[in-house]
């Protein structure tokens, strides 16, 4: 149990740094802007980059959620003769050494500049800070999530996190079959899909699974906010990666902020890519180049400030 205890501990480290967004100082040398999303770098040297500030607004429940972890008192085992003997859990405790934090990404790589990335940080400031070891394995097709899960399984990972949406399957699938090992999931839940079919409202939570989910849409909403009251041509833009509920929470945090700041300023500044219910995906988190055609044909329309949610598509916009 008290290894437990410290695998709960590494996932707390880890909430620490996947909500920060990313904020970057703006360097104006033409009309159009790449407002910098959750999933963005920096703008390349012909853009200006509008990033929204810097929040932690979930963090420290994150955090405090993670360090709840359940402890047992006292645990019961039965001795050869059949007798019934008591042991206080985590009498002897478990060196930080020997506890590893492994984590598995989906498509977008850790290096993504958003949750792929900002994890594999917490991953690497536990191995600093708390002694642990980390490990890591990069997905590079939607088939390598299982076999990545597994492996880390088979490893014995004191605790895997998995990195979004795309992995809650295998997460859920590898939880439900090793009800002994711990599982973090950033941004997504992973639930026992045991319900009604098709209807997600009746699945449970699975207890050996720590769902690590932030309210998104805040920081989004000042980016939105941010970008109306920048944007010159009057219009703005967004597109997502994959249509998928994690994707579209920033889109409509974005197109929030405008409204918002449309209400408050009397302005009428307009959303291109998103109206609340559909909009533009490259359909993909890997593809630059997608990323550039969606870019330019949100600049031919007139939009000079766009707020990608794609990951590494993303880039192709600067």
């Amino acid at each position: 149990m008290r290894k437990a205890k410290r695998g709960a501990a590494v996932v707390a480290v880890l909430s620490l740094v996947f909500i920060t967004a990313s904020c970057g100082k703006s360097k104006k040398t033409t009309d159009t802007t790449v407002a910098a999303g959750p999933d963005t770098s920096a703008a390349a040297p012909d853009t200006t980059t509008a990033a929204a500030p810097d929040t932690t607004t979930a963090a420290a429940a994150a955090t405090t959620a993670a360090a709840e972890t359940t402890t047992a008192a006292a645990a019961e085992t039965t001795t050869a003769a059949g007798a019934t003997a008591t042991t206080t859990a985590g009498a002897a405790a478990t060196p930080a050494g020997t506890v590893t934090a492994c984590e598995v990404t989906d498509l977008g790589g850790v290096d993504d500049k958003g949750f792929n990335q900002a994890g594999y940080a917490g991953v690497t400031r536990a191995v600093k800070e708390l002694g642990v070891k980390g490990d890591l394995l990069e997905s590079k097709t939607d088939a390598d999530y299982a076999p990545n899960v597994q492996a880390f399984v088979d490893k014995k990972c004191s605790v895997i996190i998995t990195v979004g949406f795309l992995l809650g399957g295998a997460t859920a699938t590898a939880a439900k079959a090793n009800p002994t090992q711990q599982f973090a999931i950033i941004d997504a839940d992973a639930k026992d899909d045991n319900g009604t079919p098709n209807n997600f409202a009746d699945d449970k939570v699975l207890p050996n699974v720590r769902a690590l989910k932030f309210a998104t849409d805040q920081p989004s909403f000042l980016a939105g906010y941010l970008a109306a009251g920048m944007s010159k041509s009057g219009k703005v833009a967004t597109y997502g990666g994959i249509n998928i509920p994690p994707v579209t929470i920033f889109m409509t945090g974005f197109a929030n902020g405008v409204k918002y700041y449309n209400d408050k300023k009397g302005t009428k500044v307009v959303v291109l890519g998103w109206n609340g219910k559909d909009g533009s995906f490259a359909g993909n988190f890997t593809s630059l180049d997608d990323g550039k055609k969606l870019a330019q044909g949100f600049a031919d329309e007139g939009a000079d400030i766009i707020f990608p949610v794609a990951g590494p598509v993303g880039l192709g916009s600067s």
